[in-house]
């Protein structure tokens, strides 16, 4: 270990895996652990000791080494288990809210956010081949601000924004259908 430390070579790493890897490897066994997830749970345990070496300091009197490895490959199972067990449970609460849901209820929704999806799709669509006036207007107009404060954000007469709405509100509403037609 603390030539692992003062070199911090690959030779002296090899080595120190080939040694203790069969170790944690049985250690994480024991503990139930699904057999996919072993070899992940190892590295994170590797890194975790790679990380620990410069500030490390072996003393005898405190306990053995293997002990400590030990106690780093136990926290990071149990940590893995609880991060596991956690999604489980949002996967869980995420389903039975689905369940909840009548059909009537998920219809309403799916269609909402096909509805969302063909107008972002449209805009995507026409708003490079219109003119940036244009297609600031409109993009005004969807966050919510009024034809008087476009019009004076752009310096435009709010005539001409009431009308950059009407043409680029025309073109969405050909562009939505048309994807409505090819998608649907």
């Amino acid at each position: 270990m603390e030539r692992l430390k003062n070199s911090g070579d690959e030779k002296s790493w090899d080595e120190f895996n080939s040694v203790y890897r069969r170790y944690i490897y049985s250690i994480v066994k024991s503990m139930y652990v699904e057999e996919s997830r072993i070899d992940d749970l190892i590295q994170d345990v590797l890194l975790s000791v790679w990380k620990a070496l410069p500030g490390f300091e072996y003393n005898n009197g405190k306990g053995r080494f293997s002990s400590w490895l030990a106690t780093i490959t136990v926290n990071k199972v149990k940590s893995a288990k609880l991060q596991k067990s956690r999604q489980l449970n949002r996967e869980h609460k995420a389903y039975e809210q689905q369940n909840d849901l009548s059909s009537n209820e998920l219809e309403q929704m799916f269609d909402k956010e096909w509805a969302a999806f063909l107008t972002q799709k449209a805009w995507e669509n026409i708003s490079r081949d219109l003119s940036e006036t244009m297609r600031k207007c409109f993009e005004g107009f969807m966050d919510g601000q009024k034809i008087k404060e476009i019009a004076d954000n752009l310096d435009l007469p709010e005539n001409t924004v009431s009308v950059y709405k009407k043409r680029v509100s025309t073109i969405m509403k050909r562009e939505i259908h048309r994807l409505r037609e090819e998608l649907d």
